[in-house]
């Protein structure tokens, strides 16, 4: 359940350290980080001091909020995030959300690295989330019913903005990168998925899966943020290689795409700056 409360408080500490209102906020997926050394004056906010926020304990997570301008464009890059497989609820990455909402932010764009089940994908690969599958019953929004925030019943056909989506594309075709467009199924983890899951995903519909993203699309959608969600392929999924898994080579791999990255979030943050 989200905590309005903490929210509005978080939103008012936030404003309180920039005079910057920025409605654009990124949320950087594992290994990401560095985008925020691309923003000017940036104002850096540790989680832990913003009512409503916890301590991240992915090693890959720095868990600070940077406001500056990126480019030029006033943007929130929030460096790290929180997931299920920490001892997390849903509702910490909903209050997460809803503080974007009283701070002023409308679009959001969301990273994560992910393993590809789709066999057309490789490493290195750029996927613009299309849909989500998630079968945990979790959700950021339980307990939450109509209020300032949103609706209790809202509709999730359009949870990664189409609108966005196609200025994305856009975007990647600019630069020159390709850039898949897929089903991202939600796992809770922390451990990988077995094979027999990965072939089960891919039955439903599938394309690449991950430990992220989803609980955080569902609290922008009841909150009426536009988002878009762009995943980084940093390996194939278990029975895809015969690889094992690791997370070294996840952030091995989201290093060597850094550069590739940030010069597509930066076009990104630009061309949908003005929708």
């Amino acid at each position: 359940m989200i905590d309005i409360e903490k929210c509005r408080a978080g939103a008012e500490y936030i404003c309180k350290k920039t005079d910057l209102r920025p409605k654009i906020a990124i949320i950087l997926g594992s290994g990401l980080g560095e985008l925020t050394k691309q923003l000017s004056s940036p104002v850096k906010i540790k989680y832990t001091d913003i009512p409503g926020f916890a301590k991240c304990t992915n090693k890959a997570h720095e868990g600070a909020l940077y406001v500056g301008k990126l480019d030029g464009v006033p943007a929130a890059l929030f460096s790290g995030r929180y997931h299920y497989y920490e001892g997390h609820g849903f509702d910490v990455m909903g209050n997460v959300i809803g503080t974007m909402k009283f701070a002023g932010i409308e679009k959001l764009v969301i990273t994560n690295a992910v393993g590809a089940i789709n066999p057309a994908y490789a490493i290195g690969d750029f996927v613009l989330i299309k849909d989500h599958i998630k079968l945990a019953a979790e959700s950021p929004v339980r307990g939450n019913g109509d209020s300032e925030l949103g609706d209790r019943f809202f509709d999730m056909s359009d949870a990664y903005s189409k609108e966005l989506r196609e200025k994305v594309k856009a975007s990647a075709e600019a630069l020159g990168e390709s850039m898949h467009e897929g089903v991202y199924f939600f796992a809770s983890g922390p451990q990988y998925e077995t094979p027999a899951e990965i072939r089960a995903f891919s039955l439903l519909g599938g394309d690449v899966v991950g430990m992220s993203c989803v609980p955080e699309a569902i609290a922008a959608a009841y909150c009426g943020i536009k988002t878009v969600g762009i995943s980084c392929v940093t390996n194939m999924a278990a029975g895809i290689s015969k690889n094992k898994l690791s997370d070294a080579d996840v952030i091995d791999v989201t290093k060597k795409m850094s550069e590739r990255f940030k010069k597509l979030i930066i076009r990104i943050v630009k061309d949908i700056d003005a929708v």
